[in-house]
């Protein structure tokens, strides 16, 4: 695992930034599996059997639906619920784009 960038701290815990690459610099269902995995190794979440699972809500990039990502929140003992938007409408729907909360984050 690579050191340094930015930390924040999560319910307690110290959180380290996530660092990736990929060939076309772009993200990648290597890479996605690879987030998840580092937030479960993390152990953020207390993971019960046929407890609540941890929630991503992404866009609808092709990246979405390989198998790396996808036998990630399947299988084992780390599954995740994933809700996947349209694909080519995250223009429509991202928090970030909406004109009234552009400019409005607060710290």
């Amino acid at each position: 695992a690579m050191k340094g960038g930015p930390k924040c701290i999560f319910r307690g815990k110290e959180i380290p930034c996530f660092m990736g690459t990929s060939p076309k610099s772009s993200i990648t269902s290597k890479l996605l599996a690879g987030m998840l995995a580092h937030m479960d190794e993390l152990k953020i979440w207390e993971r019960i059997p046929d407890g609540p699972r941890p929630f991503l809500l992404l866009d609808g990039h092709h990246s979405r639906m390989e198998l790396p990502f996808l036998d990630y929140i399947h299988f084992g003992e780390h599954q995740w619920v994933i809700c996947i938007g349209t694909p080519y409408g995250t223009h429509l729907w991202q928090v970030a784009d909406s004109s009234k909360c552009n400019g409005c984050f607060y710290v």
